[in-house]
């Protein structure tokens, strides 16, 4: 069963957006994830350039997902951010920053979905 996440590229430079669409056109659909590009609404990964990007667009960008990319020239951003990806995009680093974020992605669901604690039996409930 493939699983599907929904993707959206922010930036105002258009060969930077052509680019990214290209990629994830050719490398978006694996054989157990599918990336759809989505121009709008909620979706599960932005990729925010954010050397060309106000304050507002990040601060939309937090409305619309919780996983943010920082497309950037800017180096020292891979030590504060959990995802980046170096300008200009090259095939190989867009297809491991989506298996990192595919990683990512999955793990948090398991998180979601895992009881907390192991249940208790009928017997062990009337135990206390």
């Amino acid at each position: 069963m493939s699983t599907a996440y929904t993707i959206r590229f922010v930036t105002t430079v258009n060969r930077d957006k052509a680019l990214l669409k290209s990629i994830l056109a050719t490398f978006g659909h694996q054989r157990d994830v599918d990336w759809v590009y989505q121009p709008e609404g909620v979706v599960d990964v932005i990729i925010l350039d954010s050397d060309e990007c106000s304050a507002q667009d990040i601060l939309d960008a937090h409305q619309m997902t919780d996983e943010i990319v920082y497309y950037t020239q800017d180096a020292s951003i891979a030590n504060k951010k959990h995802f980046m990806l170096a300008k200009p995009a090259q095939a190989r680093h867009f297809v491991q920053l989506l298996e990192q974020v595919q990683q990512h992605l999955q793990n948090k669901q398991q998180n979601y979905t895992q009881p907390r604690m192991m249940a208790l039996s009928d017997a062990q409930m009337l135990a206390y």
